[in-house]
């Protein structure tokens, strides 16, 4: 979801709806403000910005320009009731997204030609700017694969990209997933996947994004720029599955799930951590596969070998090579 909402922002902002605009749509008025992560207001940042159906011309934003003083930067014109905007300034993370909130005064189902102005006249969208602090290479991928056997635990390892022997060519079980099922038909089946780790001071802990959290969604940098120091848990399961008593449950994948997780941790004799390695996971793990021999298993993660809490990716420097378009990520 998160992706195609991505795209879908951006095809906007490169090309607007392409019909003849109509005579008579009402007027809109909104203002932008750039701030940092502390609320202070970002001057000159960059806005691309429109108002949907208010074209200058064929595939050309409505207004274009710079931040004032106060972080705001104000579009007006013509529209059918959504603004689609992008926000970047140097040494930031760009944001972008649109505003849907537009409504007739009487609060009743639109029929247009029968008011000149949209409400909420002038509203003023917050939209945070994450600064570019430490991009650093990453194994980063898009994960799609088959556990090798149902009800046995099996170690992948993530700087192969693969199961461990005698299940591929991974040497480090660092994430160990073990796969259940019961049942084998639509009708009446529950998998549970559970994830464990190695070493006893490894982890997995979620990140999970409130609804209203506008700069999840709007911020190229989902995540923490550095990950926490505690928190971890040593183990983590998802149960999903569609039976005559439950019906179906954890099916669909959660938009604000996120995870972050620490791996290969080396202790003193105090247990204190010498090193380790962090890394994150973008979007929900999801596991399935009802009645097939084995289940799937889909997840992004990525892993900063340096040894520093750093979760920063620079998207220039995969640690993987020959990755194709659909297992290269796209976000930082």
């Amino acid at each position: 979801m998160k992706v195609i909402r991505t795209i879908f922002i951006f095809i906007m902002l490169l090309s607007f709806d392409c019909r003849t605009i109509e005579a008579g749509w009402p007027i809109a008025k909104i203002t932008f403000k750039a701030v940092e992560e502390n609320g202070s207001a970002i001057e000159a940042a960059t806005v691309r910005a429109g108002l949907r159906s208010a074209l200058t011309g064929k595939g050309k934003l409505l207004e274009e320009g710079l931040t004032d003083k106060n972080g705001l930067f104000t579009i007006e014109g013509e529209t059918y009731g959504e603004a689609v905007y992008s926000i970047t300034k140097d040494g930031y993370y760009e944001s972008h997204g649109y505003y849907q909130d537009f409504r007739s005064p009487n609060g009743k189902i639109i029929k247009y030609g029968t008011f000149k102005k949209w409400v909420p006249w002038n509203p003023t969208v917050e939209v945070i700017l994450k600064k570019i602090k430490n991009p650093v290479p990453m194994y980063a991928k898009n994960l799609e694969t088959k556990i090798p056997e149902i009800g046995k635990p099996i170690g992948f390892d993530l700087i192969k990209a693969d199961w461990v022997e005698p299940y591929g060519e991974g040497e480090v079980s660092d994430f160990v997933f073990k796969g259940t099922r019961e049942g084998n038909k639509w009708e009446n089946f529950e998998i549970e996947l559970e994830l464990t780790f190695s070493n006893p001071c490894d982890g997995i802990q979620e990140y999970i994004v409130k609804e209203n959290d506008d700069s999840y969604f709007l911020s190229r940098l989902k995540l923490p720029h550095e990950a926490p120091e505690e928190g971890y848990k040593k183990s983590w399961v998802k149960k999903l599955g569609n039976t005559p008593e439950k019906g179906r449950f954890n099916l669909g994948k959660k938009e604000y799930q996120n995870y972050i997780f620490r791996v290969r941790t080396d202790t003193d004799d105090n247990g204190n951590i010498k090193k380790a390695l962090y890394g994150k996971i973008h979007g929900d793990i999801q596991t399935g596969g009802c009645s097939s021999p084995k289940l799937f298993l889909n997840f992004t993660y990525y892993l900063n070998p340096d040894g520093t809490r750093n979760l920063e990716f620079d998207l220039k420097r995969n640690l993987f090579e020959g990755l194709s378009s659909l297992e290269r990520p796209n976000e930082p």
